[in-house]
């Protein structure tokens, strides 16, 4: 996303795309952690049992995220207080992981692409981690907001 990059026809998808990351910004992150370790085993001989241990791992968390929020504990509230209960129980879970993905969307996502933050061409085999802390501020930035936008006073 530069002014160097050259537009495409697919990229009138873009916006209807950022919409569905939004929304679903907690699996695209951990989708893209499996995606970074595809690229850092690929050389490795064990690739295949590590992608697999990796995305199994995943997929059981995903499970148990969605069981305990969708059905779970929706349950427990229809059990001990009513139908009623069991769906603003569903309702409000399912309510607040759209908004807690919104959010840190909008702060995650967008603070890497303001013209403050650096672009990384290249990236080196050798990092180390005081490297990718580095890299990490300098590819990212402050937003600044109203003080709605604000919870820490």
């Amino acid at each position: 996303m530069t002014d160097e990059q050259p537009w495409t026809p697919s990229d009138r998808h873009n916006m209807s795309k950022t919409a569905i990351l939004a929304l679903g910004f907690e699996w695209a992150v951990a989708f893209h952690d499996i995606q970074i370790s595809v690229d850092e085993y690929a050389d490795s001989p064990d690739r295949h049992q590590t992608m697999q241990q990796k995305s199994r791992a995943l997929f059981a968390k995903i499970a148990r995220q969605v069981g305990k929020d969708h059905i779970v504990l929706p349950t427990l509230a229809g059990l001990t207080l009513g139908r009623s209960s069991a769906m603003t129980t569903l309702s409000g879970n399912v309510t607040a992981n759209i908004v807690r993905n919104l959010w840190t969307w909008a702060v995650i996502f967008c603070g890497h692409f303001t013209e403050q933050a650096y672009i990384y061409t290249h990236l080196d085999a050798d990092e180390s981690k005081g490297d990718w802390y580095v890299r990490q501020i300098l590819g990212s930035s402050n937003i600044q907001g109203s003080a709605v936008s604000h919870f820490d006073g």
